[in-house]
């Protein structure tokens, strides 16, 4: 695999369009990644349930923000960092 940053999959367990089945090709194939899986959610959960879907995606996200934030603090001003 060429992807080298971490990758969240967030998956509905009742997507009948790219069953759940299908992740594992991608959880074998790509190193640095994570499956969250929505109980009783289709194929477009960002739609279907949203609440269920931001806070999967904010769960996955917390800790590169925390690496982030610390990752700020030794940069100097100045460097294109923002």
């Amino acid at each position: 695999s060429k992807i080298n940053a971490p990758v969240v999959l967030i998956w509905g367990d009742k997507d009948s369009i790219t069953p759940l089945s299908q992740t594992n090709g991608l959880m074998r194939t790509i190193p640095n990644v994570e499956l969250v899986v929505l109980k009783d959610i289709g194929h477009i959960p960002m739609v279907e349930s949203h609440l269920k879907f931001d806070k999967a995606l904010a769960d996955a996200l917390q800790p590169l923000n925390k690496d982030a934030i610390n990752n700020r603090r030794h940069v100097r001003r100045g460097s294109g960092y923002r």
